[in-house]
Parts: C-alpha cells; structure tokens; sequence
C-alpha cells in the first residue's frame, strides 16, 4: 500500500540525481574549458622550444656528420709568399656545393625522423610546479617538419685574432621549417641556425682585398 509514495519519492530522488548529474558534468566542462585556454598557449610556448632545440640538434648533427673529415684547405686554397704572408686565397666551390648538397640530403632526412619522435609536455611543469614536472599525466605534441626553406649556404668571416693573426672561421646557415600541433592549436616556426664547419688561425698578414669583404670570400654571383 505504500509503493506509490515510494515510487514518487524514488522519481524524485532520481530526477534530482539527474539534475545534479547535468549541473556537475556542465560546471566540469566550463571548467575544463577554462583550464585549457589558459593552459594551450603554455603548452604551444613549452612545445615551440622543445621543437626549435629538436630542430637545431637535428640540423647540427647533419653537419657535422659531414663536416668532420673536412679540412680547412679542402674549402679554401691559398699562397704565401717567401715571409709567410697570404697573397691569394681562393674558395674551392666545387667542393663547396658537393658539400652543401650532401649535408641538405642529411638534413632532410633528419628532420623527417623528428615526425616519428614524441614530445610529452607534463602539465604540472605547464602550471609551473617544476617539483611535480616528472609526475602526473601529461599532453603529447606532434611535430611535423615542413622542410628547408632555402638549400643550406656556406659563409665565412674573418676576424682579429691578435698579433698579426686572423681567424677565418666557415659556417653553414640553415634556415627550417616546422609545424607544432596540440590539441585544436597548431603553430609553424622557423628555426634559423649557424653551425661551424671548420676554422683556422692565419698567422702573418691577409690582405685586407680579402678580410673586408663583407659576407666572406666563399660568395656566388
């Protein structure tokens, strides 16, 4: 005989259940919302320097995997005369474009392995908590290399070194792209980075037809 009032009591309870349930799961998104708002540009800014070091080690590996059986006068051809003092110096350009045409190769087949590598931001390390950096769950970034925005150049500079020394440093400049993507965000980025590929402290004088060239002596027309 008292069922009814059970079943009405229990409707009740149930919709009153429900009601909070909806109120509980719209308070958690709204907040969820919020949370990750606040927390994707954080994200974006970890994730863009954990890519750019990426990039660059990347970059750098390529080069010197190929620049460390090369010598100084591989690239540069030069004569003395009977004091010790350089007369001529000259660029090998052929070796030069060998070399920029191996280490794009490289490059390019570097950066493409980045696409297979994970990054893991931890969130406690995007509030702030360096503490609780290593626990706690984490959001995963994708990368996806883009490529060279223009083939790699070799450039030179030459500086004082002291006393009738100059130093004649060879570098290569390397501009990449790259995409970083987290969830419902995504960012290119540019890496621009020099990496050296081999230098040499001249002893004597180097005619300053040569030491003020602006850009070095390695140059195409």
């Amino acid at each position: 005989m008292y069922r009814p009032y059970w079943n009405k009591t229990g409707h009740r309870l149930f919709k009153f259940i429900i009601i909070i349930f909806l109120i509980s799961g719209f308070l958690g998104a709204a907040v969820t919302l919020m949370i990750e708002s606040f927390l994707r540009p954080i994200f974006l800014a970890i994730a863009e320097e954990k890519a750019v070091q990426m990039v660059t080690d990347a970059i750098s590996r390529s080069v010197y995997q190929h620049a460390r059986t090369l010598q100084y006068t591989d690239l540069i051809h030069y004569q003395t005369n009977h004091q010790g003092d350089i007369i001529l110096m000259q660029p090998n350009l052929q070796l030069v474009n060998e070399f920029i045409s191996e280490v794009n190769m490289t490059i390019q087949q570097n950066l493409k392995k980045l696409r297979e590598t994970e990054i893991r931001i931890p969130i406690a390390q995007a509030l702030g908590i360096q503490v609780l950096a290593a626990l706690g769950p984490s959001l995963s970034v994708q990368m996806v290399p883009i490529g060279i925005v223009r083939p790699p150049q070799i450039l030179d500079t030459f500086e004082t070194a002291g006393i009738n020394q100059t130093r004649h440093k060879i570098y290569m400049h390397v501009i990449a792209e790259v995409r970083i993507v987290v969830p419902f965000l995504h960012k290119k980025i540019q890496v621009n980075t020099q990496v050296p590929v081999t230098e040499v402290t001249i002893m004597g004088k180097v005619p300053e037809v040569y030491v003020g060239i602006d850009g070095g002596i390695i140059r195409w027309e």
